[in-house]
């Protein structure tokens, strides 16, 4: 069990980092025009990408755009969402093994226990989602949501690993590193804070951002990432 729960929690400390490079200036330097995928409303081509996929396989010369598009589609669909999302979801498939493992004693009812491992994945993803989408996003937004996902790591390292200390420290940089949702909506609108206004709840996040100047105005308006 001290396992699955470690791996659980690595889960939730993972998930923050992914926000946390996602939204910094080191992300900037290591992903090229990563603000500007972030601030187009349609940044890549992806016909011409899948096209120029199609192309390569036959041993056909690529343009240089087409060759461009690929990479840009490369890095921005397959490897940023990879270094991203994959380690919390392996780690999400390695811990329910532990968990089997720490309640099978009998084999006369493994099938009643994983049944019931089963059910109880199924209603925690269900309240658990019910809560952060009804409750939490619409009275606290994500920036402070993500923190009541670090105050439950306490839990955790209270009970089963003895360490309040430790808690604490991951509570004290979960709380200082994760971006505020000006920051986090921002910077994933390609724009800087002081140059959009946006408001969230459950139902997901609208932000009007300045693309303009003092001589000529203008306003993109996006709603769940699409701009207008």
């Amino acid at each position: 069990m001290s396992v699955f729960l470690a791996l659980q929690t690595l889960v939730a400390v993972s998930a923050g980092i992914a926000i946390v490079l996602l939204v910094s200036p080191t992300a900037e330097s290591l992903i090229p025009n990563l603000s500007t995928y972030f601030g187009v409303r349609d940044p890549l081509n992806v016909s011409l990408a899948l096209n120029g996929i199609l192309t390569w396989w036959r041993n056909q010369a690529l343009p240089l755009d087409t060759s461009a598009e690929i990479g840009r589609f490369v890095l921005f669909l397959v490897v940023v969402p990879l270094v991203l999302i994959l380690p919390a979801t392996t780690l999400m498939g390695l811990s329910f093994p532990y968990l089997q493992k720490a309640v099978q004693h009998d084999v006369h009812t493994i099938g009643r226990r994983v049944g019931a491992l089963q059910v109880a994945n199924i209603l925690g993803c269900m309240a658990g989602a019910s809560l952060t989408g009804l409750t939490l996003l619409n009275q606290f937004g994500t920036a402070l949501a993500s923190i009541f996902a670090a105050l439950w790591l306490r839990n955790i390292f209270k009970t089963r690993v003895g360490s309040v200390a430790l808690a604490l420290a991951l509570i004290t940089i979960a709380c200082v590193a994760l971006p505020s949702a000006p920051t986090l909506w921002s910077r994933l609108h390609g724009a800087a804070p002081s140059r959009v206004v946006f408001a969230e709840d459950g139902s997901g996040v609208s932000l009007m951002r300045d693309d303009g100047t003092e001589s000529n105005p203008y306003i993109t308006v996006f709603v769940n990432g699409l701009g207008y």
